[in-house]
């Protein structure tokens, strides 16, 4: 009998990008699947040992155990390594203008 059920993604090892800078950011942290009742695994294991900056591993590219098919999308990002620079971006909202201040309080003072 078949079934579905969600088990969770652990990374395995130490990503080479996060020893030059990268930012390694686990996206997917457990995944819907569909197996035999009795191969149902405890988790995923994914290897990150090969993760450099700017690399991803997607759904796609999970080794499962045999019978155990992924029922998540195979272009979901499961993990990656980004630049500090991208992370820092995403977390400030880039093209944001900052606060300027002081300078309408002397635009005032200059129409009187």
């Amino acid at each position: 009998e078949s079934v579905e059920t969600v088990v969770p993604i652990e990374l395995r090892g130490d990503a080479p990008g996060a020893l030059h800078g990268g930012i390694v950011q686990h996206q997917l942290h457990e995944v819907h699947i569909q197996c035999p009742v009795a191969a149902i695994p405890e988790k995923i294991r994914v290897n990150v040992n090969h993760l450099e900056v700017g690399d991803e591993i997607k759904v796609s590219q999970l080794e499962l155990p045999e019978g155990v098919q992924v029922l998540a999308s195979p272009d979901e990002i499961v993990v990656q390594c980004v630049e500090p620079a991208a992370e820092m971006e995403a977390e400030t909202g880039a093209g944001v203008e900052p606060e300027v201040i002081g300078r309408r309080a002397q635009d005032e003072e200059s129409e009187e």
